[in-house]
């Protein structure tokens, strides 16, 4: 494979060191040239790294129903390739939809079979953690079996979050933006919030333990608590940042696309840097959770015990009440005739 800059270099020796060329021609060469590096090292392939995948022992292929979707598997992955291919085929549309992609170009997936073989898929720059990946530089989504066959997050959910990243790429032609952003729309497009991320969010933002947006913007942290902190806050943020705004999302992320300049496109859909969206969210969050932060420092058992206190102080009330309405029925009878 020629690396993309070494290949300028390349065509120039070629060009300049033959005399049957002419120099018009060795002009239009270079420019060819210069505009073939310019699209290898930005933005994501046009299609799957073919190169990539057929390097790859020992893996079958399925092609999807549906459009331009190639599932790769090892043996006994049959029958997850199949169930992979009814949740793109019923998923992938309205995730693409959902940021303005009106074309999607081909996506592979790849089932590792097993946890070493998936450490090989991302050349280890995924955490112990990780369990699946969306590469939208070759887009390639990556799935470790063994261990989303045992996670606790839904196969659907995975999906559609590594779609949402190969989506976002191929909509924004590959601008860059911060992990924040593009990790809390994919936790948004696969509706993985739940009441126990929002209990866990209102504690961290009642500890004041809440990490600012303008530090999410790299790589998540390796610890996975301070990972799930980051994925919280991230859902958060987008979640306040679009709210039922639909339209927004799809005119942002074409000003992406066009100006490739996140900061930009920012400005221009919502009307606000991100630093002063970082410091508004960062209000909303403290005034929607702040107050209610002791009685969520009570652990879960005790805010158990504590739920059946008052059931049972409710329950003990309503039957003394009952009872006093009994006294005060039978005080208010005639007495019997003696």
């Amino acid at each position: 494979m020629i690396h993309p800059t070494r290949f300028p270099s390349k065509i120039f020796h070629k060009v300049f060191h033959r005399d049957h060329l002419s120099l018009g021609a060795a002009v239009i060469l270079v420019i060819a040239a210069v505009i073939s590096t310019a699209l290898l090292s930005a933005g994501p392939a046009a299609s799957y790294d073919r190169m990539f995948v057929e390097s790859l022992e020992g893996y079958y292929a399925r092609s999807a129903s549906c459009g331009t979707y190639i599932i790769y598997y090892a043996d006994r992955g049959e029958k997850l390739a199949v169930e992979i291919e009814k949740i793109v085929c019923r998923s992938a549309g309205e995730i693409a939809a959902g940021i303005g992609l009106e074309k999607v170009s081909p996506v592979a997936f790849i089932i590792a079979p097993d946890t070493p073989s998936f450490r090989r898929l991302h050349s280890g720059r995924l955490p112990e953690w990780g369990e699946a990946f969306g590469d939208s530089r070759r887009m390639i989504i990556g799935i470790d079996a063994s261990r989303i066959l045992l996670s606790n997050r839904p196969l659907e959910t995975v999906i559609k979050h590594e779609l949402s990243h190969v989506f976002l790429a191929q909509r924004t032609g590959g601008a860059r933006s911060p992990s924040w952003f593009v990790e809390g729309l994919a936790m948004r497009q696969s509706r993985e919030w739940t009441l126990g991320d929002q209990w866990r969010l209102a504690l961290t933002v009642a500890r004041d333990d809440v990490p600012r947006l303008e530090d999410l913007q790299g790589r998540f942290p390796k610890s996975a608590g301070k990972a799930a902190v980051a994925y919280r806050i991230s859902y958060a943020a987008v979640d306040e940042l679009i709210g039922g705004g639909e339209r927004d999302l799809v005119t942002f992320t074409a000003f992406l696309r066009d100006t490739r300049d996140f900061e930009r496109a920012f400005i221009l859909t919502f009307g606000e840097t991100t630093g002063e969206f970082s410091g508004r969210f960062e209000a909303a969050m403290r005034s929607r959770y702040r107050r209610t932060a002791l009685f969520l420092n009570i652990s879960p058992y005790g805010l158990m015990l504590l739920v059946l206190f008052l059931f049972a102080y409710l329950f003990k009330r309503n039957r003394s009440r009952k009872r006093i309405e009994e006294w005060e029925k039978e005080d208010a009878e005639p007495p019997l005739p003696q």
